[in-house]
């Protein structure tokens, strides 16, 4: 187990492309997946429980080859005082392998139920999902992973298409990403740890007064198969409520009637700190 927040030594990871049909790589798609890389190992290092503790990850690329197919080593770091409990390129080899065997109705490891991980390991397969390159194999520690269009498409299945409901969350508002996207998170005082809230362009002032506040986003909820709530809403309105227009618990009280459905109070208890969610 790494101490003191770095990982032991720079760890060592090789991926290995498949040319196109003319015998040569893309520079840019290679690039592109140097960084798709990069993002899937921040987010395999990332502690579930602190997603927004400062990280850093670090790729160098330290070979390059090129006989059959292109491959690149490169040296992946964990540093800036994140706890690393286990070697991250491995730990990512390992992450891979287990969706080949994931049964698509039980959906992802408990432990991997997080939706920034599971799309930075859907970006990673890109190459194959678009038919840029017909195969690559990622390998670190001794373990090796072949992404195939056999592995991208089970990886659908196993993480399964939204299902989608009108509804509406409350939450904070505490942070907002305007970089290439529109999104800003809230953060629920019960139930789901985060939601992605996807605004328009027309709703940014909107967005950004209300944040630090207390809202109520209206939209269209998303959902997993394997998740009972919500980690995205695609927003149509946002209410930003004052400290006293805020319900009370007596307020709230059998707003609910079946959200235990036929479990005691101590088994949602109990399932839910076993949630990722």
């Amino acid at each position: 187990m790494a101490q003191g927040g770095t990982s032991r030594r720079p760890e060592r990871i090789t991926v290995r492309f498949d040319p196109d049909a003319d015998g040569t790589l893309s520079l840019a798609g290679f690039l592109a997946e140097l960084d798709r890389l990069r993002a899937a190992l921040y987010y395999t290092a990332r502690d579930p429980e602190e997603p927004d503790a400062h990280l850093r990850v670090r790729v160098r690329v330290v070979d390059l080859t090129h006989d059959k197919a292109f491959g690149v080593v490169a040296a992946a770091t964990v540093s800036n005082g994140h706890p690393v409990n286990a070697p991250i390129a491995k730990q990512l080899v390992a992450n891979l392998a287990e969706f080949r065997t994931s049964r698509p109705t039980a959906g992802p490891p408990i432990r991997l139920r997080d939706m920034d991980v599971l799309r930075a390991y859907q970006r990673l397969v890109e190459p194959v999902q678009k038919e840029i390159t017909q195969q690559f194999t990622i390998a670190a520690g001794g373990r090796r992973v072949s992404i195939t269009k056999g592995y991208v498409d089970r990886l659908a299945q196993v993480i399964g298409p939204d299902r989608r409901e009108r509804g509406s969350v409350s939450g904070h508002l505490l942070r907002v990403n305007l970089y290439r996207t529109h999104r800003f998170d809230i953060f629920p005082s019960v139930g789901p740890r985060r939601i992605a809230c996807l605004f328009k362009e027309a709703q940014r002032k909107a967005v950004i007064d209300a944040v630090g506040q207390y809202v109520t986003v209206e939209g269209t909820l998303k959902f997993k198969q394997w998740s009972d709530v919500p980690y995205a809403i695609d927003v149509e309105r946002i209410t930003a409520h004052e400290q006293a227009q805020l319900p009370t618990m007596a307020d709230l009280r059998g707003m609910a009637p079946n959200a235990l459905r036929s479990m005691t109070s101590e088994e949602f208890i109990d399932s839910s700190r076993e949630d990722d969610w």
